[in-house]
């Protein structure tokens, strides 16, 4: 499924913000893209924390005069970033970043944020430390672009599943990014072993039935795996692993050279991927581009 509106989530004073809009051009295709940037008002002691205290003594005046400046200064460096990347809207606003995003976008009926994340470091996004909760609570998809990269073409494509009906709408993403480009799709699925499913239970006990257990679910996933490629039209690999499901995400996304994975999310309760709750790991330390697939809504 295309995108048809587009919100790209920018700082302005990060020379990143060009990668960002690179790699939405190459995602959007026809879709009306929306460039944001957001002033914090914390910065005029409009918010808790130590950088507001640095502006607390200052007049009233001299505020709305620094913030008006900063205001006019931002929205020119903006509209010079997106009319260089072919985007003619654009708009700052006031206020916390990560709200400030998930209410443009909802006032647009956007269907994806796209913004910037540096993997080595977890997902720190460009819209500074507060804004990693742009990624909870959003109720589109999200895509976050791997800082610092060359950017190019996506080549490898790889969607990570789980057996719900659901995975359907993961996997129909990944190939409709992957056709703008000509990339391969392959899927995944991790299943976790007992003693990290049961934690703290005498697993060992089990050590007929257990195995046995194990073999079947593994044998019923590939299976899975394999039918949701054929019904989908994936030619790629469907590779099934086993263990923590972020590590081998992130070791299996490693071994195909991909340049980006896709996983869902219940975004109403933060990043409740489809690997299950530690899944949320593998948005941390991250080497590739992430789509997360906002799951439970209806197509616009």
């Amino acid at each position: 499924m295309s995108y048809r509106r587009v919100i790209v989530a920018l700082d302005v004073a990060s020379e990143a913000s060009e990668t960002v809009l690179a790699r939405a051009a190459m995602v959007c295709g026809d879709a009306e893209v929306t460039a944001l940037h957001v002033v914090d008002d914390s910065l005029f002691g409009q918010g808790a924390g130590p950088e507001a205290m640095r502006y607390a003594y200052r007049p009233i005046e001299a505020i709305a005069e620094l913030r008006g400046q900063i205001v006019d200064e931002c929205d020119a460096r903006l509209a010079q970033l997106a009319g260089n990347a072919g985007f003619a809207n654009h708009v700052v606003r006031r206020g916390h970043a990560a709200r400030e995003v998930h209410r443009c976008a909802e006032e647009r009926d956007a269907d994806l944020v796209v913004l910037g994340a540096h993997g080595r470091h977890g997902w720190r996004l460009l819209l500074g430390s507060t804004a990693n909760a742009v990624l909870h609570g959003a109720k589109c998809d999200v895509l976050c672009v791997h800082i610092p990269e060359e950017v190019r073409p996506f080549r490898q494509v790889l969607a990570a599943v789980d057996g719900t009906e659901e995975a359907e709408r993961v996997v129909e993403q990944a190939q409709a990014l992957a056709a703008r480009s000509d990339a391969a799709v392959s899927l995944t699925s991790v299943v976790k072993p007992l003693e990290q499913v049961y934690a703290g239970m005498d697993v060992a006990a089990w050590e007929v039935a257990g195995p046995r257990f194990a073999d079947e679910a593994e044998a019923a996933m590939q299976a899975r795996l394999e039918a949701l490629a054929q019904t989908s039209g994936v030619a790629g690999a469907c590779i099934l692993r086993r263990g923590n499901p972020a590590s081998e995400i992130h070791a299996l996304a490693s071994e195909l050279a991909a340049d980006l994975v896709v996983v869902g999310t219940h975004g109403r309760h933060g990043f409740s991927l489809l690997l299950g709750s530690t899944a949320n790991a593998v948005l941390h330390g991250a080497k590739t581009d992430v789509l997360a697939v906002r799951l439970g809504r209806s197509d616009h």
